[in-house]
């Protein structure tokens, strides 16, 4: 499936594989309709799809060391 710019599914994606291209261990990813999220080690990011073409983006980091 090829995801249209400015998507739910195109923000988890992008976030996905940066995240994974730089090593950091993928715990949790799903895509609904309506959000997204992606937890990793380290943190996660969350998607809310607030209207077509506009995505809101929310990244929480872990207590850093």
């Amino acid at each position: 499936m090829t995801a249209r710019a400015g998507t739910l599914r195109e923000a988890h994606d992008a976030y996905l594989a940066a995240l994974r291209s730089r090593g950091h261990r993928i715990i949790f990813e799903q895509v609904d309709p309506g959000d997204a999220e992606v937890d990793f080690k380290g943190g996660d990011v969350t998607f809310v799809q607030e209207c077509r073409g506009r995505v809101r983006l929310t990244l929480t980091l872990d207590g850093a060391a």
